[in-house]
């Protein structure tokens, strides 16, 4: 009897986890306006296609209400690009997707060798932004954005162009973190 109920438990937790999370790499146009491509760095002349190169990936997660869009890309030039957006249950849920992401990525950088410096954002654009110069052996890189706005998240690391003060950030990113604040996914 302990078996079968061991069994039991092992099919139901089986099937909960294969409930809990589904994958696809299907985007439609607009979850794909979620995410940075390499298209949107042309003003930086870099040596892109017409169309993005990279990997679109969509992960939802039913039991934690989540979905997570993902575009990765590394292009001709080495520009290196991975944009994150995710669409959680709640304000807090995004604070800490946002963290989270900021912190594994920095995490992640510091063993490749890069070092990071904040560049304060007087302007947090309506919600939790952090803005990072990556540096390469002392010298910059590329960048690690993060921001949450309300139940919504994103993150952006690339490198091969990078900003160093926050009025050219401001500049290039102020559409995409708009375009996010008012997206309407449901």
């Amino acid at each position: 009897m302990q078996k079968k109920w061991l069994r039991l438990c092992l099919v139901f937790s089986l099937a909960f986890c294969l409930l809990g999370c589904s994958k696809t790499a299907q985007l439609s146009a607009q979850e794909q306006s979620l995410l940075l491509t390499e298209l949107d760095f042309a003003a930086f002349e870099l040596a892109i296609e017409k169309a993005p190169a990279g990997v679109f990936l969509k992960e939802v997660n039913y039991l934690a209400h989540a979905t997570d869009y993902t575009y990765e890309v590394t292009t001709k030039d080495s520009f290196y690009l991975h944009s994150t957006f995710s669409d959680e249950q709640s304000a807090i849920d995004a604070k800490i997707t946002a963290t989270a992401m900021r912190t594994g990525a920095l995490i992640g950088l510091t063993v490749g060798e890069m070092k990071n410096q904040e560049i304060v954002l007087k302007n947090q654009f309506g919600g939790n932004a952090k803005l990072s110069l990556l540096l390469m052996h002392g010298k910059p890189a590329g960048n690690l954005f993060t921001f949450a706005h309300g139940s919504k998240s994103a993150s952006v690391i690339f490198t091969g162009v990078y900003f160093d003060n926050e009025a050219d950030f401001s500049d290039f990113f102020t559409p995409y973190i708009t375009h996010i604040k008012i997206a309407k996914l449901h």
